[in-house]
Parts: structure tokens; sequence; C-alpha cells
């Protein structure tokens, strides 16, 4: 993870904070995702601020011409089961209009979700890994991201293969609908299976 400015020029410090006492077996799974501001350009840091609690790590942040910050993630845990009852995966993005200080989390952008096709100790073998976006010239974001999807590994080669997804999208323009619930929820404490 690195410092990023934020379009106010304070810097911003994506963290994943460890979530102690959470489900999951694999450490990368209990880290959640979060933020440092650094008002004094990095000789000062705020508190940190939690966005998830756990399951949604390793971020990377792109800055918008309009100042907006978009942040993709990786989610390791955190959506229910597949209809086969076993784990999903994905990568999802969200939005800060106030330079980092709130995340719209009610209208996070899936891009792109996967049944793990795995269960019991190796169920995270298929698991998202990290991600990296860049704005392209044409206003688009262009989000790579390692992904496990189709292992069919043994016991004598965990993990294999692993692939790269890359995923062009870009933000809604249209106007979005109130919906709280979501904020509402980590007002409240419970950021879990959301």
């Amino acid at each position: 993870m690195y410092p990023f400015r934020a379009g106010n020029g304070i810097c911003w410090q994506p963290v994943a904070p460890m979530c102690h006492g959470a489900e999951g077996q694999d450490t990368g799974s209990l880290r959640g995702t979060g933020g440092l501001d650094l008002p004094g350009r990095g000789l000062t840091w705020s508190p940190g601020k939690k966005i998830y609690d756990y399951g949604r790590p390793h971020q990377s942040l792109v800055l918008m011409p309009n100042k907006d910050i978009v942040m993709t993630y990786v989610v390791r845990l955190g959506y229910v089961d597949d209809k086969d009852g076993f784990p999903q995966f994905g990568i999802e993005a969200v939005v800060s209009h106030d330079h980092g200080v709130n995340w719209d989390l009610d209208h996070r952008y899936l891009l792109h979700v996967w049944s793990g096709k795995r269960k019991g100790e190796t169920y995270w073998w298929p698991s998202s890994q990290s991600t990296s976006s860049t704005l392209m010239p044409d206003g688009s974001i262009l989000t790579a991201f390692g992904t496990g999807y189709r292992i069919q590994a043994g016991k004598d080669s965990p993990q294999a293969p692993r692939d790269v997804g890359l995923v062009k999208w870009r933000l809604n323009t249209k106007p979005v609908n109130s919906d709280r619930s979501v904020r509402d929820l980590i007002r409240f404490g419970s950021t879990q299976r959301v």
C-alpha cells in the first residue's frame, strides 16, 4: 500500500486493520479496510478510520478529475455462499466525494464476483488477490486483480493456477437513490455480511 494525495492536498494512507475473533482461517481474510489521513503531509497522522471490519483488504486508490476518490479492493469474506454452499469472492469499488472522509458503501460497484468451488480448510484458495486500478485517458478505470477461480490444485501443487483479471469500467453518472442501510449498519457497529 502506498500514500495517496487526495484532491484537497491531504495525504491518505490505505490500511488493512486486523480483526481479531472474526470468522476465517487465513489471515488475509481477517484484514479489514480502512485509512489514515496525514494532515501534516506525513509528519502527523490522524486516528485510523475503519471502513470494513474484515474480509475486504488490498485497496487501490484513483483520483478522478472531479477530485472524487475511487477505492477498489478484494472481497474474501462477507458474501453469502452460492446456491451450492461454496464461498464467493470478488472485487468491489466504492467512491468518496469528500477526499476520503466518507465512502458511499450503499452504492458499491461489484466489478467481478465468482464462486470458490472449494470447501473445508482450502476454501480460500480461489480467493481474490490485490487490486491495482488506474484512470484511463478516456475517463474509464482499468482494474487489475489476482484470482484463483480456476484452481484445480491437489496436495502437490497448492493454489495453482493463478490468473490476472482485468475489468475496464466507468463510474455511474446518473443520480443514485438515497439508501443508507449499509452506512446505518456501520454506524451501529455491524459491517459483516454486507
